[in-house]
């Protein structure tokens, strides 16, 4: 019998194009049994600037998920700017998803509960990856109908409007010019890669964001609420009052945002039953 798994550290992934993609595994088999059909997984996409980062950002979240929810983790080492532009990040989200679309049967996991985590730059990152179009992933030099894409979105201070952030912040300028690989601004180019502009039907993304960030402020959660709720989607804004840019980071405010995302996998899981899908 096949000894049982909990924890792979930098497994490789292969991407559409060959690429290896590391990242650490949580709860692989699952603790206890049950229908596969029953049970969640979590892709996270770490911050760090575009430019920098690590895939351990999400380290005891994806622990605590994993034990509570008995939920599949995957942290994700995607590539970043410097060794490879976008849309290499996305295409490294996309990667996951396949490999977990592939595999859902044996992970036990159930695609429709299937939830993107992101934050701040990967938040960006994620939610481009579910949110792209067929044109757009057909311009990555993918075909569509072998692309999976998750329905479920979880942000944390999430840049959803990129000149918007780069107005705010000019030193992060030259960041967001390498992670798009341009010297210089280019509003088409910068709109094409901000999720306000990309709202979509049939997605369901949870906005949690410090009602006193400087750095993103709470409007880009409003417009991207109104952009996917004009599209068809659904958005919820959950403001944590007098919590700055990348509060989630810090131990004491873990739990808080846990809860938070526990209610809405538990939300989420209620719709999925009741639907039958």
């Amino acid at each position: 019998m096949r000894e049982k798994r909990t924890f792979i550290r930098d497994y490789q992934i292969t991407g559409f194009l060959d690429e290896r993609i590391p990242c650490d595994l949580y709860n692989i088999d699952g603790y206890r049994r049950e229908p596969y059909t029953g049970r969640p997984a979590f892709v996270m996409v770490h911050g760090g600037g575009f430019v920098g980062g690590h895939k351990d950002q999400f380290l005891g979240m994806a622990s605590w998920l994993s034990l509570t929810l008995n939920a599949l983790c995957v942290t994700v080492g995607y590539r970043v700017a410097g060794v490879a532009p976008c849309p290499a990040p996305i295409l490294d989200c996309l990667g996951v998803y396949r490999w977990i679309w592939k595999g859902h049967k044996r992970l036990k996991v159930d695609p429709a509960l299937v939830f993107v985590v992101g934050g701040s730059p990967g938040a960006n990152i994620g939610a481009m990856s579910i949110l792209a179009d067929d044109g757009m992933l057909k311009g990555f030099s993918l075909d569509p109908e072998q692309v999976f894409q998750p329905s479920n979105g979880i942000f944390l201070n999430g840049i959803y409007d990129l000149t918007d952030f780069c107005e705010r912040n000019p030193r992060e300028q030259e960041s967001v010019c390498r992670f798009l690989d341009r010297n210089v601004w280019d509003q088409k180019l910068w709109e094409e890669y901000s999720p306000r502009y990309h709202g979509k039907a049939d997605r369901n993304i949870l906005m949690l964001h410090g009602s006193e960030d400087r750095i993103v402020p709470l409007q880009q959660c409003v417009d991207m609420k109104q952009s996917m709720e004009e599209a068809g989607g659904r958005a919820w804004i959950r403001s944590f009052e007098e919590k700055g840019h990348g509060w989630f980071n810090q131990a004491e405010n873990l739990y808080e945002v846990l809860e938070k995302i526990r209610e809405f996998v538990q939300f989420r899981r209620m719709e999925v039953r009741k639907n039958g899908n």
